[in-house]
């Protein structure tokens, strides 16, 4: 039994190594994608791609300008000296020294070395202050009838003669202090001669009375209409809404002096440097 068990066994073992494995089959041949070659963008969806913003140049501010410095306008190309600003006003000065203002700092950017140092080169000095033509002995009438309108005020009842001193002292730096030609002590019928200040018309070349004070219980300012521009007449109205014939055709106000403060005072003078810029342009 066993020899045919073993038998049995190497006959089993023999068949299997005589036959032959059957071959793989042959993976299946997959064919290589190939890619799309690429198609170029329809004209409507190229132009649908934004295009980059331009860089905003750098502005200027108001509170970085200084009065003395240099500064290029944008829309003429020139360059200019700042004299000053004035709330959201630059004012400036041109290479012939001719006063002008621009109301926006966004039409300036700073210039170059080479455009500073021609400007400097080019321009004409601003005229000194001309010596006054007045005869001393005049102006000195002038100025004596002041100091004795002074003595009254400060003996009205009511009055408060060092605001008015202040305020008056202001009022002379707009408009000069040149005894007899930009202010005089104006003779009125029934009062004491009141400080007047007064304008040299562009046109004209004449100086004219344009704002009287008068001083003594209370301030009264008193502005001809004649001088008081068209263009800003409204506002004129505004800070002196009172009709007054006392002075021709004029406007006025009447203010106490204990509401004569530093915020007041300031309306009044802003509107003097008004009437003069539009009456001396």
């Amino acid at each position: 039994m066993n020899m045919e068990h073993e038998d049995l066994a190497k006959d089993q073992q023999t068949a299997g190594q005589a036959l032959p494995a059957e071959p793989p089959h042959p993976e299946p041949v997959v064919a290589e994608a190939v890619p799309a070659s690429p198609q170029a963008p329809e004209p409507a969806a190229a132009q649908q791609i934004p295009a980059p913003a331009p860089e905003a140049p750098a502005g200027l501010f108001l509170e970085s300008i200084k009065p003395g410095e240099l500064l290029k306008n944008l829309k003429d190309d020139n360059i200019y000296k700042v004299t000053g600003v004035s709330g959201k006003k630059v004012l400036v000065r041109d290479f012939l020294a001719s006063e002008r203002i621009f109301l926006f700092v966004g039409q300036f950017e700073r210039p170059s070395d080479s455009e500073a140092l021609e400007f400097e080169r080019a321009r004409v000095k601003p005229a000194e202050p001309k010596i006054s033509t007045v005869k001393p002995e005049l102006a000195k009438k002038e100025s004596d009838a002041f100091a004795d309108y002074m003595g009254k005020v400060r003996q009205a009842p009511g009055s408060d003669a060092e605001k008015f001193s202040a305020f008056w002292k202001q009022a002379l730096e707009i408009f000069g202090d040149d005894p007899t030609l930009t202010w005089r002590m104006r003779t009125n019928k029934g009062l004491q001669p009141s400080p007047t200040l007064r304008l040299r018309s562009s046109k004209t070349n004449r100086w004219r009375d344009a704002i009287m004070l008068w001083a003594m219980e209370k301030l009264t300012i008193i502005v001809s209409k004649e001088v008081c521009p068209e263009t800003d007449r409204e506002a004129c109205r505004g800070v002196f809404p009172d009709d007054n014939e006392a002075y021709g055709k004029a406007i006025s106000v009447t203010i106490p002096y204990r509401d004569l403060d530093e915020a007041k005072a300031k309306t009044y003078l802003d509107c003097f440097r008004m009437i003069l810029k539009a009456f001396s342009a």
